[in-house]
């Protein structure tokens, strides 16, 4: 098995997981505890093979509690990687708006100094 799937199919897990599961009292998300993450893990790649886990590093079982120190460190986890992943979609977006900008530019450019581009492109000749 790849690492993309079981990375796919554990992440698959975690969201089947959380559709089963209400909501707390404070109107936030339950999260899996970490037993529950270990098994959503471990049945992801297949199970233990030769008495190890793929993908646990240095645990020598798939019951190992110390894979995450607590309930409360693992929701911060969660929370933080919430808030990596917000952030990378933010800076994608912003990417794609300054690649069109810079589009544009190029094409502005081309435009009103088409040789620019034609002194580049012999400089890439003169190069090979």
């Amino acid at each position: 098995m790849r690492a993309k799937d079981a990375y796919e199919e554990f992440q698959r897990s975690i969201k089947d997981w959380r559709q089963t599961q209400p909501t707390s009292d404070d109107g936030t998300m339950v999260q899996p505890s970490p037993t529950d993450i270990i098994n959503m893990w471990t049945t992801a790649v297949g199970g233990p093979k030769k008495g190890r886990t793929y993908g646990t590093g240095v645990l020598q079982s798939s019951s190992s509690p110390s894979l995450f120190s607590s309930s409360s460190s693992t929701l911060q986890t969660m929370e933080e990687i919430e808030a990596m992943k917000k952030q990378i979609v933010e800076l994608t977006q912003q990417c794609a708006a300054y690649d069109a900008k810079f589009a544009k530019f190029e094409e502005l450019v081309k435009k009103h100094m088409p040789q620019v581009f034609h002194d580049e492109e012999d400089s890439e000749f003169d190069a090979n």
